[in-house]
């Protein structure tokens, strides 16, 4: 129900988030740590951003950081060469947001983000 919702939304999670669309299946997929394929980050602060929200909300384990980074469930957004984007790059952009705010591309993830928490 989550991912249907951001999914359908016409959300950054499809533009802009990753290199690849996502259907709320591979949503699903990746939540449970076991993705059809490995995608590559667009954009490290706002996959940071999205998945603190999810934190926030208490919708995903606080421990999220080190999930994506044991599981390897994204590429570095560095196209020259295959990194897997890890604690510390998670943690450096969850950092940087928090002192921005929601503002720009951020506020729009937001608004899906409180959509989701009705749900």
């Amino acid at each position: 129900e989550i991912c249907a919702c951001l999914v359908g939304s016409e959300m950054c999670i499809r533009d802009r988030m990753f290199n690849v669309p996502l259907t709320p299946d591979d949503l699903t997929a990746i939540f449970a740590g076991k993705p059809h394929a490995i995608v590559r980050s667009n954009n490290n602060r706002l996959v940071a951003f999205f998945f603190a929200g999810l934190s926030d909300r208490g919708l995903i384990t606080p421990n999220w950081q080190s999930v994506i980074a044991n599981y390897k469930l994204f590429l570095s957004k560095d196209r020259s060469r295959d990194k897997y984007i890890n604690q510390s790059d998670l943690s450096t952009a969850t950092n940087y947001i928090r002192d921005i705010g929601a503002e720009g591309k951020y506020a729009t993830i937001e608004r899906y983000l409180k959509q989701v928490k009705k749900l």
